[in-house]
C-alpha cells in the first residue's frame, strides 16, 4: 500500500471519530513526532565535535542550505555552530553534515 492511499484510510477513519477522540489522537502523534525528532538529533550530534567542519543541509528563513562553519559545541541534540557568513548559531543537529574539506585545507 502506498503513501497516499495509507492517508486517505486515515482521513476516512479520523472522520468518524468524536472531536475529543480525534484531539487525543492528534496530541499523542505530536507527542510522539517530538520525541523521535529527539532522538534523531540526539544520535545526529553523536558523530558531531567540537571543531568540525559541517555544512547546513537544509535552507531556512535565515540560512541557506550549504552554510559552511564549524562546531563550537555538542550539547544533547543541540550543535553551537560558529558559521563563517553567519556568526554563531543553535541549530538541531539532524541540519548539519560533516563538510568535506576544502581543496586548500585538504592539501596543507
Amino acid at each position: 500500500m502506498d503513501r497516499t492511499e495509507t492517508f486517505r484510510q486515515i482521513t476516512r477513519l479520523a472522520a468518524g471519530l468524536e472531536d475529543d477522540d480525534l484531539r487525543a489522537i492528534i496530541e499523542f502523534l505530536g507527542e510522539d513526532y517530538k520525541a523521535r525528532r529527539k532522538r534523531a538529533a540526539q544520535q545526529a550530534a553523536l558523530a558531531l565535535r567540537p571543531g568540525d567542519e559541517v555544512e547546513s543541509v537544509d535552507a531556512g528563513r535565515k540560512l541557506q542550505a550549504g552554510a559552511r562553519g564549524h562546531v563550537t559545541e555538542v550539547r544533547g541534540g543541540v550543535v553551537t555552530v560558529h558559521l563563517l557568513e553567519h556568526g554563531m548559531w543553535r541549530l538541531d543537529a539532524t541540519l548539519l553534515r560533516q563538510a568535506s574539506p576544502s581543496p586548500r585545507q585538504a592539501s596543507a
